[in-house]
């Protein structure tokens, strides 16, 4: 069951992977079944695991109310302005339909004892692995030619987010595997399918997903070190660093004649070193465009915003803004943005300073990895792993150890 609830999670990234796997073509229609399959069957679980409880707990009855009033918000602002454009009624929809049971896919986690979701991550990263894999053997030679990615059915951005998402996830792996004693030989499988998440991002050119898996790794290395600064296994430390030099040659000499690692490196940094300052805005895919209008939209009405969702409407040039603080002043104002500040601030401060227990480190990782993309790519009601973090870790009990390998 857990498993089912990872895949609707994560199905914006695996619908694709399974595509690219099975040589399938990508199908709006399809994808919205599985959607609306995937929401009725959170539900049902969110029922069956209140039911088997027979209580109601506060936290409980806060998700509940949240949970509904994002829904009723996001509808409200879809009655209030006119404009009812296809594009914009799949953006609300996909809101509230990846919002709400994204929360509750949290609360079941979280309250549902002895939850071996290791072994569905694990399952989940070999799967995306393997696709991943497959695309880079079949476009290996040009893969970043007039970006032209195909991953199926999604673009070369999309594929740099899939890869950076895998990453995300294999690090959570590895930090479980060293901290419950797994087998060397799990460490450098998951070592290998890193270094092929890595290898995706780079050859992709995708910006916002190189700078992730950067800052992915940077924390990844300074929790182990906080972790192991006493009493760090020489051995596993001997077995992880000749696994990351042994797939870097190997990588190395398989694409010894090929530019693309080059013309993805240069791409993915291309915003930086710019004439005037530090990036270059003519290579963030016409960002500073939307940030001027969003800015003047929000001068407008500074206080209160124009609504919950409200940009998907009235964004003169997008259709939200790419920048979730710039999203958060469209919609609710100054007000709505000092609260999520909090709400953001809590659960960064709450992750951090539990961090070195796995299952803290999981659910920072995903923040970390939703929140970086919504500085610059999505808007945050269509970012079902930003809702699942931030809710997981507001729930989280520090006396109960819900996820097995929470030590």
């Amino acid at each position: 069951m857990i498993l089912l609830l990872l895949l609707f999670l994560f199905i914006d990234e695996l619908y694709p992977v399974v595509n690219n796997l099975l040589g399938l073509s990508y199908s709006s229609f399809i994808y919205r079944t599985l959607s609306v399959l995937s929401f009725i069957i959170v539900i049902v679980t969110f029922l069956l695991t209140f039911y088997k409880s027979r209580r109601i707990s506060k936290k409980m009855i806060l998700i509940i109310l949240f949970s509904i009033t994002i829904a009723v918000l996001l509808c409200t602002s879809y009655l209030i302005y006119p404009d009812k454009d296809t594009f914009v009624k799949t953006n609300i929809l996909i809101a509230i339909f990846k919002t709400v049971p994204s929360i509750l896919v949290a609360y079941i986690i979280t309250k549902t004892k002895k939850v071996n979701i290791y072994n569905a991550i694990f399952a989940i990263n070999i799967f995306m692995t393997i696709s991943l894999l497959k695309y880079l053997l079949l476009n290996a030679s040009g893969i970043l030619v007039n970006l032209s990615i195909n991953f199926g059915g999604v673009n070369y951005n999309d594929y740099s987010y899939i890869s950076a998402l895998n990453i995300a996830l294999g690090f959570y792996l590895i930090y479980y595997q060293m901290a419950n004693s797994k087998s060397l030989r799990l460490v450098f499988l998951t070592i290998t399918t890193l270094m092929i998440s890595y290898l995706s991002v780079i050859l992709s050119g995708g910006r916002g997903a190189l700078l992730v898996s950067i800052i992915l790794l940077i924390v990844f290395l300074l929790t182990i070190f906080k972790k192991y600064s006493v009493n760090f296994n020489l051995k596993k430390l001997l077995v992880i660093s000749i696994t990351f030099i042994g797939v870097s040659i190997i990588g190395s000499l398989f694409l010894n004649n090929n530019d693309s690692i080059i013309q993805g490196l240069q791409r993915g940094f291309s915003f930086l070193n710019g004439d005037d300052g530090l990036i270059d805005w003519d290579n963030t895919s016409g960002r500073l465009n939307i940030y001027k209008h969003s800015w003047q939209l929000i001068t407008e009405r500074p206080i209160l915003g124009y609504g919950i969702g409200a940009v998907f409407f009235i964004h003169p040039v997008a259709r939200f803004s790419h920048n979730i603080f710039l999203d958060i002043l469209l919609d609710g104002g100054i007000i709505f943005l000092l609260i999520s500040l909090l709400i953001i601030i809590s659960v960064s401060t709450k992750a951090l300073k539990r961090v070195l227990k796995p299952n803290y480190y999981l659910f920072f990782n995903l923040f970390l990895f939703s929140f970086l993309n919504l500085l610059t790519g999505s808007n945050y009601f269509l970012e079902p792993i930003f809702w699942f973090s931030i809710t997981a870790i507001f729930l989280l009990n520090d006396d109960k150890s819900y996820i097995e390998g929470a030590k």
